[in-house]
């Protein structure tokens, strides 16, 4: 009987995404990407650590440092900070910072908070 079922959605559908201006950032494939409406273009931006397990459930971008925010839910929750460089393209060889928490978000314009848990 249809009545008495019910369907739950083991993976999220939707990625990771935020937007700025004329440009949409989001996760995919274990990369952060940019499409750009105007030129209709999609372009990876860079590649998250392999140390990460999970898809972020949130994606937040701060156009004043050129940083990501990211945060997983995966382990309890934490959050990594990625910083591009001024073209646009990751430094790999910096790590990114990393933390445990329940949620994050910028706040100012080199500035975040998170919510840790006791």
């Amino acid at each position: 009987n249809a009545e008495n079922m019910g369907v739950f959605k083991l993976e999220r559908e939707r990625p990771a995404y935020c937007t700025h201006g004329d440009t949409l950032f989001y996760f995919k494939d274990r990369y952060v990407k940019l499409f750009e409406y105007g030129k209709q273009r999609d372009t990876p931006l860079m590649i998250i650590s392999r140390g990460s397990s999970g898809k972020p459930r949130t994606i937040h971008y701060n156009p004043s440092d050129n940083a990501f925010l990211l945060y997983f839910t995966s382990d309890g929750g934490r959050y990594e900070l990625y910083k591009l460089s001024k073209d646009g393209k990751s430094d790999a060889a910096l790590e990114p910072k990393k933390g445990r928490c329940l949620g994050s978000v910028f706040i100012g314009r080199n500035r975040f908070a998170y919510l840790e848990s006791n």
